[in-house]
């Protein structure tokens, strides 16, 4: 089982980096990047930009990596999680465009069809507001 979490591209507020116009860094979290394949390629291709991916394992490193200028870009986040880390880490992110959907999983030892959940039964949800927020919008479309 699993849903769907939107992400958000963002662009590192009016600060110079020390790469050029033709060179760009990404910053990601872990996992599968074949969505990226076709993008990088056409960039390259079309408005010879060179787009370097760089992976994350957290989801407060690439907006610390952004804010810092070690990334030119990242694409990672909703809107809701960007708002609140803008907030929380005093940073200056804003989003430019909507990229990818990335699956998240939803996991049990017992249930293999979340049509299975009963009136009553406990889920454990991971407590930040984006997280929060789509999981409810899912789950209350089940009810």
């Amino acid at each position: 089982m699993w849903t769907s979490c939107s992400n958000i591209f963002k662009l590192k507020p009016a600060a110079d980096t020390k790469r050029s116009k033709n060179s760009k860094k990404l910053g990601v979290n872990a996992g599968n990047h074949d969505v990226w394949d076709d993008v990088i390629k056409r960039l390259k291709e079309k408005e010879n930009i060179n787009v370097e991916l760089v992976e994350f394992t957290d989801y407060v490193q690439p907006n610390q990596a952004l804010e810092n200028g070690d990334v030119d870009l990242n694409s990672f986040q909703t809107i809701i999680y960007l708002e609140r880390f803008n907030k929380e880490q005093n940073t200056h992110i804003k989003p430019i465009g909507y990229t990818v959907i990335a699956p998240m999983g939803v996991y049990s030892k017992k249930i293999k069809n979340v049509s299975e959940l009963k009136d009553g039964d406990t889920i454990a949800i991971p407590e930040d507001t984006s997280t929060t927020l789509v999981h409810y919008a899912y789950y209350t479309q089940l009810a």
